[in-house]
């Protein structure tokens, strides 16, 4: 007993010789020290650390083994377990109860991106980004500048720049990869830039880039636009596509096309099928109206300007939508052999005149509106046009 008495005290002798207890701070270290005054507990060794516990946890959302473990507990996780985002790997963990009770990794060197770049990286394992079902999102000024969406497969991922509204097209069901949008919420605030992919399928659009105006209009906001459509799939291994130019007035408030480039490099002015290398409808109509009868002819003085026809028979021209002070051009090709009749109308005021068809060369009829449907009817006028 006495033994053990003398043992006793000597082990305790030895203990309170690296222990220094100072104004109800503990120091422990290899000698004696005073221990900081804002520390509950200091440790002072110049070749020894501190040992945390080495627990084996199953999962984030598990105390397991851990029986009631306090807010802030801290462990040593030694275990690799558990299902994606729940799952743990090795590394120190704290229990955190300020909203679900879990065990939470404590971040470590070279685990997570630093200000000042990483290294050593592996694309297959190292990234920026998430593995749930969330939205990735980056903010300036605590303002959201870019969203990536957190769709379910890779073929429609979608980033948006400048909004949270990485959008399918207005009005279409196909995924947008990239979309930029000036602060618009509304499916009318058309993106300045959409740009697709992940299309199989004829007349499916690819992407567009629209051109912006600060004016508040309810209809259609854009100056201009450019579209690309994939128009035609063969064989599952060749494709084509098109070019498409979208003007906006004073007029129509909306943004119309004026302009196509079509897969095989034919350009049509006007017409959303050009036939030829340029095909200019609407503003410069180059196809002929051949005459099998004698007809009447409507022409739409706000579509065009130039008409080319072929006289073969006697023909009624009435125009429309003429303003004052316009000029209408009309060629007409030589054809048949005796003479015909054409007559121009605008409703209020009638003209006509003879067409020797058989015996002279083209006629070239230039028609200037007075006003109030009043125009004047000059022929052989070549130098005009």
């Amino acid at each position: 007993m006495c033994n053990k008495f003398i043992k006793l005290c000597i082990s305790a002798i030895l203990i309170l010789e690296f222990i220094e207890l100072e104004a109800q701070g503990v120091g422990i270290g290899s000698s004696n020290f005073i221990p900081d005054t804002s520390a509950g507990l200091e440790i002072n060794f110049s070749d020894k650390g501190l040992l945390i516990p080495r627990v084996a946890i199953q999962s984030t959302t598990t105390p397991t083994p851990v029986s009631l473990p306090a807010q802030s507990l801290l462990i040593y996780n030694t275990n690799t377990s558990g299902t994606v985002p729940y799952n743990v790997f090795p590394g120190f963990y704290y229990w955190d109860t300020t909203g679900i009770d879990s065990w939470v990794r404590i971040a470590e060197y070279n685990k997570v991106w630093l200000l000042g770049g990483n290294y050593n990286t592996n694309p297959s394992n190292n990234f920026v980004g998430t593995i749930d079902s969330k939205d990735l999102v980056f903010k300036t000024n605590n303002v959201e500048r870019i969203r990536i969406k957190s769709d379910p497969t890779v073929t429609n991922i979608r980033v948006g720049i400048g909004t949270a509204w990485a959008t399918p097209y207005p009005g279409g069901s196909t995924p947008t990869l990239l979309s930029i949008y000036d602060g618009g919420n509304t499916i009318n605030d058309f993106g300045l830039l959409q740009l697709g992919s992940n299309k199989i399928t004829s007349n499916a659009k690819v992407g567009e880039i629209n051109f912006h105006s600060s004016v508040s209009d309810p209809s259609d906001r854009r100056t201009a636009a450019i579209e690309s459509y994939l128009t035609a799939v063969k064989d599952s291994t060749k494709l084509s596509g098109d070019l498409r130019f979208f003007t906006n007035d004073t007029i129509l408030q909306y943004c119309t096309e004026k302009m196509r480039i079509t897969s095989n490099g034919n350009v049509g002015i006007g017409t959303e099928n050009p036939q030829s290398m340029l095909t200019v409808e609407k503003n410069f109509n180059t196809s002929p109206v051949i005459l099998t009868s004698n007809t009447t002819i409507n022409i739409d003085c706000s579509k065009a300007n130039i008409f080319i026809l072929t006289a073969e028979h006697n023909a009624t021209i009435i125009a429309t939508n003429y303003v004052a002070g316009q000029y209408i051009y009309l060629i007409i090709k030589s054809s048949g052999s005796t003479s015909k009749t054409l007559t121009f109308s605008t409703g209020i005021k009638t003209n006509s005149t003879t067409l020797n068809t058989g015996t002279i060369a083209d006629k070239y009829y230039i028609l200037h509106f007075i006003s109030d449907g009043n125009y004047l009817l000059e022929l052989n006028r070549t130098s005009a046009l």
